[in-house]
């Protein structure tokens, strides 16, 4: 209808176009009856409206972005978006994109090996000098002068439970982290601030008053917004956790200046993983090896992320076939599990020997059970608890790579 008055208005003679001022008044005045009698629902729309408009700007913000275009893409005068923008976020559009490019950009400053020139084009900014002067007004300090006090301070929050075990793994002690009893070797952290378990505390973190926070992106946690306000405590550093575990190390060695540190590590870890390749290979030679954890009657068994990088990376053992589609794991029953082709087994069962052995127990006389191929031929491996191993992190994997070397060399099994 409006598309018709439009054309109407502009094309027509004057009767036409007066017909066309009358359609107008009619469809504004339906507009305005359906807004009284359902403001929510409008209100709830422009919410809307704006919701999508910001999540445009966190995704779009290295693009020439400016009011007239973000206003278009919403559908509204550029005034009247502005408006809508600001009483709904608290600052104007604009306002909140330069926010977005700087805390982008001072995470490249810390983590990557980018110039300040490539950092400001990556972020939108076109003018290398305009970025550096816009840098400063928001930080305090020019980029230079923030990479070099940054990369260099000990007051390190990590807010990302993998992350506290590659500093560890640099030789770094966090000045404060999230600690999970389940997960972390806790002696290692008894002089770091707890600023959280499974979730990072921000009142904890804000106490702390920490000067470099390393992090997830903000969808790897379970309440995003609140990770957006890490960098209303201190400059952050995002390492995305879907990459892999090395970048991961590298990215973070780069962040707290221990570049060396990190190719040092990677390159003995290579070298342990060469070692036990070439030391385990003629014993598997091309059988099928695979590792899962049972918990609750039901066994979580890992693909090729996690524990399986470890397996079928660095030890490159033979995948089971019907795990070449798993990236983290499944859980499956054990009569699911008996119908894989899996030669060997390595098996985290508890961290308690009593239930160990009542898994043990339980297990041996159960018919799917011994239709597996790794039982039948006495290749289940047990490791017990898998705390120390699970975390997708350089120090489980460095762990992991042993013990999973000294059960085949040693062929002790659990059978």
């Amino acid at each position: 209808m409006a598309k018709e008055i439009s054309t109407a208005w502009r094309a027509g003679n004057r009767w036409e176009r007066m017909e066309a001022n009358i359609r107008f008044q009619e469809l504004l005045l339906l507009v305005l009856r359906h807004a009284e009698a359902e403001p929510e629902l409008l209100h709830n729309h422009v919410r809307e409206l704006m919701q999508r408009s910001k999540a445009h700007i966190d995704a779009a913000f290295h693009h020439s972005l400016t009011r007239e275009v973000l206003a278009a893409k919403a559908g509204m005068s550029v005034a009247h978006y502005s408006r809508l923008f600001k009483r709904e976020f608290g600052r104007g559009p604009m306002e909140y994109l330069n926010e977005v490019r700087l805390s982008q950009a001072s995470n490249l400053l810390i983590g990557s090996e980018h110039t300040i020139r490539e950092t400001a084009h990556r972020v939108g900014y076109q003018d290398e000098f305009y970025f550096s002067r816009k840098f400063k007004a928001a930080t305090g300090a020019s980029p230079t002068v923030f990479i070099n006090k940054y990369r260099n301070s000990a007051r390190v929050a990590s807010v990302a439970i993998p992350y506290t075990s590659h500093l560890l793994a640099l030789g770094m002690q966090p000045y404060a982290a999230m600690v999970n009893p389940s997960q972390e070797p806790l002696a290692e952290l008894r002089d770091t601030l707890e600023v959280g378990n499974d979730q990072p505390d921000l009142d904890r973190l804000l106490q702390a008053r920490p000067e470099l926070i390393i992090g997830f992106e903000r969808t790897d946690y379970e309440e995003p917004d609140k990770a957006d306000l890490f960098r209303h405590i201190a400059p952050t550093c995002t390492v995305p956790f879907h990459g892999e575990w090395r970048d991961h190390l590298r990215m973070i060695g780069r962040a707290v200046n221990r570049t060396e540190a990190a190719d040092l590590w990677l390159e003995q870890y290579e070298t342990s993983a060469e070692r036990s390749r070439n030391a385990i290979q003629h014993q598997i030679e091309d059988q099928t090896v695979a590792v899962a954890q049972f918990e609750n009657g039901r066994f979580q068994l890992f693909g090729s992320r996690n524990l399986g990088t470890v397996l079928y990376r660095d030890l490159g053992f033979a995948m089971p076939r019907e795990l070449a589609n798993v990236s983290h794991s499944q859980m499956l029953t054990i009569e699911e599990l008996a119908a894989y082709n899996i030669d060997h087994l390595i098996l985290f069962t508890g961290e308690e020997h009593q239930k160990r052995e009542a898994f043990k127990h339980s297990i041996e006389s159960n018919a799917a059970w011994r239709e597996l191929k790794a039982a039948r031929s006495g290749h289940i491996y047990d490791l017990g608890a898998s705390r120390s191993y699970s975390c997708y992190t350089s120090l489980s994997h460095a762990l992991f790579l042993r013990r999973a070397t000294e059960l085949f060399m040693s062929q002790t099994s659990m059978q």
